[in-house]
């Protein structure tokens, strides 16, 4: 098998429940990876700043994909590539349709995150761990208005945490009509927001540019729909035992559920394979 980049999603894939811990036989699985020279990247929907309590449980990771593709980052050098940002002009009526339907959503510039006052007090969602909530808040940079402070700014990703209920149809209906945008979920209750095109599929096509490789050599691991388009571009695509029937029938393979190392299982058999 003639791997030579490892991309993982994270939540539901690679960390636990809690959303923040690498388990000890992941963290094996990809240090022993990058011992054979595979180069490894985490394909994650968060910020930079969300992305540093990873980054510090392992030294295997080389680069990052940020904000569903938006953004690369070389883990060794710090340097970034922007792979597609949403200017200004498209971005303040989106913030604008946003709130007319009282969404609570923070938006990501340059690796970290930005949300205004009024929303960081509303920001729950019962589907995340209350300590993963507190270190996402924790890593806000808290605004009076986004328009304002970030006014002419190119953005990476909105990222809805949760809507009004009664808002939810009407909120949804909107978006289908903005085909400039392309509108994803990691979990319940959330959505998403890249410039259309932008996704972990180009992300995945990005860094194999950066190192001069093919897509065919490219194992993917994901669970949730804004990891389709990385389940689509990779030659060897891993569905989690536990991710959506969308994901299991866009990937190629199939392993264990996140919290029985599946990340690591199929990376175990490689290596294995290898030998």
């Amino acid at each position: 098998m003639p791997i030579k980049l490892i991309i993982t999603d994270l939540d539901g894939t690679l960390l636990g429940e809690d959303h923040q811990t690498i388990s000890e036989r992941n963290k094996t699985a990809l240090e022993k990876a990058a011992q054979r020279g595979i180069t490894i990247a985490l394909g994650s929907g968060r910020t930079y700043g969300v992305l540093k309590n990873v980054l510090r449980q392992t030294d295997a990771i080389d680069y990052v994909m940020m904000s569903n593709g938006a953004a690369l980052m070389n883990n060794r050098t710090g340097e970034q590539t922007q792979v597609g940002e949403i200017p200004y002009t498209l971005w303040k009526p989106l913030y604008d349709l946003l709130k007319q339907y009282r969404a609570v959503f923070e938006v990501y510039y340059e690796g970290y995150s930005y949300i205004e006052k009024e929303a960081r007090e509303r920001f729950v969602n019962e589907w995340i761990p209350q300590s993963f909530l507190e270190e996402l808040t924790e890593n806000m940079i808290v605004v009076d208005s986004l328009p304002e402070f970030l006014e002419g700014k190119p953005l990476e990703k909105f990222d809805v945490i949760q809507t009004p209920e009664e808002s939810i149809e009407g909120l949804t209906r909107e978006l289908s009509c903005r085909t400039e945008f392309a509108v994803t979920s990691s979990l319940p209750g959330n959505m998403e927001i890249n410039l259309k095109g932008v996704d972990k599929g180009e992300g995945t096509r990005g860094l194999c540019r950066l190192l001069g490789i093919s897509t065919s050599e490219v194992m993917a691991f994901g669970d949730a729909n804004n990891d389709l388009a990385m389940m689509r571009t990779a030659g060897y695509s891993y569905a989690m035992e536990n991710a959506t029937e969308e994901i299991k029938e866009a990937a190629r393979y199939r392993t264990a559920s996140n919290v029985d190392d599946g990340v690591a299982a199929a990376i175990e058999k490689l290596l294995h394979e290898e030998l």
